[in-house]
């Protein structure tokens, strides 16, 4: 799932330049290895937090404790994180869940099931996963 290339303007040109790569004085274009056109390399906090459907105060919290690498940038110690980074933390999160679920799945039944066998659905509690009402 790539990150979605930010909107946000630069305020002196009006135009997104940190979305298109920068020419080079021999013409040429100039794009970091492995970086996808249209997609930033790095993104704020503000799209971490938007992306993951959390706070601001959260995705900090995620780079203050070290689960999400980040770096800080500029005069002011402003946070980005590589989309990389990020998409590699949300990979991690599959994995854990993955794993949490499988422990807590009833034996003879595939943890991957999202529903019960007639297709109901489950509530997840503190034995596992159960049909609801």
């Amino acid at each position: 799932m790539p990150i979605p290339a930010t909107t946000r303007e630069h305020p002196s040109t009006g135009s997104a330049g940190a979305t298109r790569p920068q020419p080079r004085p021999n013409g040429t274009e100039r794009h970091c290895e492995g970086h996808n056109d249209g997609v930033p390399r790095f993104v704020p906090l503000a799209d971490v937090a938007e992306t993951l459907s959390i706070s601001a105060t959260q995705a900090y919290a995620l780079v203050r404790t070290g689960e999400l690498p980040a770096i800080q940038v500029g005069g002011r110690g402003q946070w980005r994180v590589e989309v990389s980074e990020l998409e590699s933390y949300i990979e991690r999160k599959y994995d854990e869940t993955r794993r949490l679920v499988e422990r807590r799945a009833p034996e003879g039944r595939s943890a991957e099931v999202p529903g019960g066998p007639d297709g109901s659905a489950l509530e997840d509690t503190e034995d596992g996963p159960v049909a609801a009402d």
